[in-house]
């Protein structure tokens, strides 16, 4: 119990860290949907695209929910590249467009505060971001799957990012 708490003392304070600068460096994060609380998750797939859902932790998978958020010199945006899988977070630059993993696609992300530790995760070239929506299709029953969607103000559209 002592170890939990201390585990859950540690998020915290990394949280707030990042929530208490506003803009965000490169490192290994926990992308947390503040909708629900679920977190990024990608496995290693077959073939590409890999589902890119939002789930609770399980530490059997731990490092699939791990983020390398990284921004190189020159760069218009971040990369987001799963620790577990390899795969890289893309997309098409198009409304109702699914966030998935790829192997050898990268899509570069603006990655904007959205006060109150929050931040939105948009495409560069169009007034678009990350939105968490329930997709009823998926082949294993329901999973929440990140679209590209325009801009409402909802919580399914805000991250934290929580350094790990």
């Amino acid at each position: 119990m002592a170890f939990i708490n201390l585990l859950r003392f540690v998020v915290t304070v990394s949280a707030l860290t990042v929530a208490c600068s506003q803009t965000l460096a490169n490192g290994n994060y926990h992308i947390k949907n503040v909708r629900d609380g679920t977190l990024a998750h990608n496995l290693n797939g077959a073939t590409p695209p890999t589902l890119i859902s939002f789930r609770n932790f399980s530490s059997v998978e731990a490092s699939n929910f791990v983020w390398k958020v990284s921004k190189g010199a020159g760069d218009s945006g971040f990369t987001l590249t799963n620790v577990g899988s390899g795969n890289t977070a893309a997309v098409t630059n198009e409304e109702d467009a699914q966030v998935s993993g790829f192997a050898n696609i990268t899509t570069q992300f603006a990655i904007e505060s959205a006060g109150n530790g929050d931040f939105v995760i948009k495409s560069p070239n169009a007034d678009l971001l990350w939105d968490v929506i329930t997709d009823l299709n998926f082949k294993f029953g329901f999973s929440f799957v990140p679209f590209l969607e325009p801009a409402s103000g909802g919580d399914a559209e805000k991250f934290q990012f929580i350094a790990v």
